[in-house]
């Protein structure tokens, strides 16, 4: 490669790596998860959380998410929203902020 090549290319010796890669689908599913931010995820994972502590605690049994009706969706939110409280030892039993409650919402519909 003479000067003047190295310069059209800014000097980049990888010029001449595959500029498409072609992928599975598997690797495109795993590109797909990656992309979700970790808040995001994290987020989700506590909301689900939640609302299998509530349900248990409540109906003493685990709550099947893959087998709830979407009819009977909104009458079980709208009690878990209104009755679940923090659990944080500063806060413990204090009731949510309507910005936390949200959060919670956001992760649920996910």
């Amino acid at each position: 490669m003479d000067k003047s090549s190295e310069d059209m290319n800014g000097g980049d010796k990888n010029f001449d790596k595959p500029t498409v890669v072609p992928l599975s689908e598997t690797q495109l599913q795993e590109f797909k998860g990656n992309m979700v931010a970790k808040d995001t995820k994290k987020s989700t994972e506590t909301a689900i959380r939640r609302l299998q502590q509530w349900y248990i605690s409540k109906y003493v049994s685990e709550l099947q998410l893959n087998k709830i009706s979407k009819k009977d969706v909104p009458q079980l939110l709208k009690y878990f929203f209104v009755e679940i409280r923090q659990t944080t030892k500063e806060k413990k039993r204090g009731e949510y902020e309507p910005d936390s409650l949200q959060t919670y919402r956001n992760g649920l519909r996910r």
